[in-house]
């Protein structure tokens, strides 16, 4: 790993945007509704894995 590799990932984190932020706390939120409330866990955890 040289320099340029290193710089683009410490200004990985700044380059996320609010959208990205929402849709990863969709899936998130799915996520958990699918593991920890048990609702249709078949179909809600792999969708929230798509989403984040």
């Amino acid at each position: 790993m040289d320099l340029t590799n290193l710089l683009e990932l410490v200004q990985a984190p700044t380059l996320l945007t609010w959208q990205m932020g929402v849709m990863m706390l969709v899936g998130g939120l799915l996520i958990y509704l699918g593991i920890a409330k048990e609702y249709e866990p078949v179909l809600l955890i792999p969708i929230g894995f798509a989403a984040i």
